[in-house]
């Protein structure tokens, strides 16, 4: 879901049931951290071919391996279409009413059935669409907006598939289990942390140089969302870099951490703790606990996060 204007991050917090949110602060550990990473030797990728495969094969490949670890819910699909339509046939007279024909107007179907829209350009690229309503500022109302069920209306995904393509589809699947269980997750800054994990589990037990290529490119996202925020912290004004951006960024410089964190966790850990670490996943899916509770159980704080010896061993794990 793109947050488009800065009125838009408090529609997002009750749409999914988040916490009021706190400024991130760039302070001397995170500088310290992005600036160890960054001195860290990068692989060399260019010239690599990345094979294609089948929009099919990637559909199965994402099914298998998320079935295999997890139990995935059915979710809310509700085209425009058929928002549309239910509009047009029912007399809406104000916001309560619309948000109620909303919430009775979804299917719901197994996560891998949203239409998928093959149209994106780069490689490592995936967007969930959320079904949106469209309110004037003068209409948010926060016990209303608070009700609106989360549902929707498209994956999009490379017009290339790869099966770095998968790990993209697995990353927006996983993201649907989760927002589809509103307000199991209460800080925003851990919405990605997740989907990043699963992403990145799956290229690790099915292809080393895909693993490699994606725990590249969150490096480099890392770093990107630091110089930008760090800039903006500064006061230095940035072309269409307003306060929602540094929030944006924010929230992905904080989940790819934790989930660099997470991963090198269960990396190093047997099958008991393996078991452990997704059975536990599993009950935030079901809506049964906390995501917070899940992050806490296993350590995964933002402070353990920003150790250099945890992110270093993931790191080098690439090379």
């Amino acid at each position: 879901m793109e947050i488009k204007k800065l009125r838009d991050i408090y529609y997002y917090l009750l749409l999914h049931g988040h916490q009021d949110l706190e400024i991130f602060e760039v302070d001397s550990k995170v500088y310290d951290l992005v600036k160890a990473i960054d001195a860290l030797p990068v692989p060399e990728f260019q010239g690599i071919e990345i094979p294609y495969i089948s929009n099919g094969l990637l559909v199965s490949n994402a099914r298998f391996f998320l079935e295999s670890k997890l139990f995935m819910h059915y979710v809310g699909y509700l085209s425009n279409e058929r928002l549309i339509k239910a509009v047009q046939d029912k007399r809406v007279v104000d916001v309560a009413s619309l948000v109620d024909l909303y919430n009775r107007s979804a299917s719901f179907v197994p996560p891998h059935k949203i239409p998928i829209s093959y149209t994106e350009k780069g490689v490592f690229k995936g967007t969930l669409e959320t079904q949106l309503l469209i309110f004037d500022d003068k209409e948010i109302d926060r016990e209303v907006l608070s009700k609106i069920n989360v549902y929707f209306n498209q994956i999009k995904l490379s017009m290339h598939s790869t099966d770095i393509g998968t790990s993209c589809y697995i990353h927006e699947l996983v993201h649907t289990q989760l927002e589809s269980c509103k307000g199991v997750i209460n800080n925003y800054y851990n919405s990605e942390v997740a989907s990043i994990f699963m992403e990145m589990l799956y290229a690790l037990e099915n292809d080393r140089v895909n693993f490699q290529i994606i725990l590249s490119s969150r490096i480099s996202h890392i770093i990107s969302c630091f110089n930008r925020m760090a800039t903006y912290q500064t006061g230095e004004k940035q072309k269409n870099y307003e306060l929602y951006d540094f929030c944006k960024d924010g929230k992905y410089f904080i989940s790819i951490l934790k989930a660099f964190n997470l991963l090198r966790l269960y990396m190093e850990s047997d099958k008991p703790v393996k078991k452990e670490i997704l059975k536990s996943l599993q009950r935030v899916f079901d809506g049964e606990d906390f995501f917070e509770s899940f992050l806490d159980k296993f350590d995964i704080s933002y402070e353990s996060s920003l150790e250099l010896e945890h992110t270093k061993k993931l790191l080098l794990s690439r090379m």
